[in-house]
């Protein structure tokens, strides 16, 4: 059998086994630096639009560069998954928290499956692959892959949408020794003249089509930023307790969004029932033992209850101290 046709069969192996598995799609690119992208970014954090995430800026020469990462790297191997689930609504005088955490953490899961797949690309071409992987935890331009992968374009919300599933996907990254056959990157956007997300933003965090200041962003605000105050300029919004989904809400692409299958990402029950009385009297062991396998850990206890308070909504603390608790 020739090298390429092998290349071939791999290539078709793999992405047929990531889509059993549960995976949307799967797309292949050559692992090159991203030198017009680089520009880009960097005026991005030159602008100061990345907030207080320091990280981006420390590993900026690794996310322009995959072999910084893995410089065995061959393939840049993407995966889309499904979180979409249509039953998902709230309750009257409830919050709202963004679809992707209404389930176990997708960190968790995925990676779960990239080693399923990992193991499985093992026993295909019959050697240990060197590979790294990554589900929003490396520093790796996930969406920016996507596109070069052939999966979908960068829309005007700065999501990653496909037309197969809309934009309500995960991403995941494989990094591998293995050369196999590479996909035709995504050149067009089909966002056209459709500015709905902008124009709908809460805060004005999308300061132009396909520019996010996350300073004004209610997802960083409510997760990743740990001040008590809100930043200067931005006005106080109304429901999103964690996270937000305006912007994915009135992309007409959703009208696509493929339901997921996966049970992990069944919404829990605080998220399915609890009203507002139940959120704000949630204290430290209940928190714990309720996610301690959800995507709201990363904002913990003390974040809900400021995010609460930005709401107007003022947690009902324990009598003993009426200190907030830590996590």
């Amino acid at each position: 059998m020739s090298w390429r046709h092998r290349k071939k069969e791999w290539t078709e192996a793999i992405k047929q086994y990531a889509r059993s598995i549960g995976f949307e799609d799967c797309g292949i690119a050559k692992p090159v630096p991203l030198d017009e992208e680089a520009r880009q970014y960097e005026d991005w954090l030159r602008r100061g639009f990345h907030g207080t995430m320091q990280y981006m800026e420390k590993t900026f020469e690794i996310r322009i560069d995959p072999k910084k990462l893995l410089p065995s790297a061959k393939s840049v191997i993407v995966l889309t998954h499904s979180y979409f689930r249509k039953e998902a609504r709230y309750k009257p005088n409830s919050p709202k928290i963004a679809r992707y955490a209404h389930g176990l953490d997708y960190h968790i899961v995925l990676r779960r499956k990239l080693e399923r797949l990992h193991d499985f690309m093992c026993k295909l071409i019959g050697r240990e692959i060197e590979a790294v992987y990554s589900v929003d935890s490396m520093p790796v331009m996930e969406r920016v892959w996507a596109r070069r992968a052939g999966l979908g374009w960068q829309g005007k919300n700065t999501l990653t949408i496909t037309r197969k599933a809309g934009s309500y996907v995960f991403l995941s990254v494989m990094l591998v020794d293995v050369e196999l056959e590479y996909d035709k990157p995504f050149e067009s956007d089909f966002c056209g003249r459709c500015n709905r997300c902008v124009e709908v933003c809460p805060t004005g965090a999308l300061v132009m089509p396909g520019l996010l200041d996350a300073n004004k962003c209610i997802s960083y605000l409510t997760i990743e930023y740990r001040g008590d105050e809100l930043p200067d300029g931005v006005s106080a919004w109304t429901d999103w307790l964690f996270g937000c989904d305006v912007c994915q809400e009135v992309c007409p692409w959703n009208r696509f969004a493929k339901e997921t299958a996966e049970e992990s990402f069944e919404p829990l029950e605080p998220i399915k029932e609890w009203e507002w009385g139940l959120w704000r009297r949630l204290s430290s062991n209940p928190f714990k033992r309720l996610f301690r396998l959800s995507p709201l850990r990363r904002a913990g206890l003390r974040g809900l209850r400021r995010n609460m308070r930005w709401l107007g909504v003022e947690p009902i603390l324990p009598e003993k101290n009426k200190q907030p608790e830590t996590n």
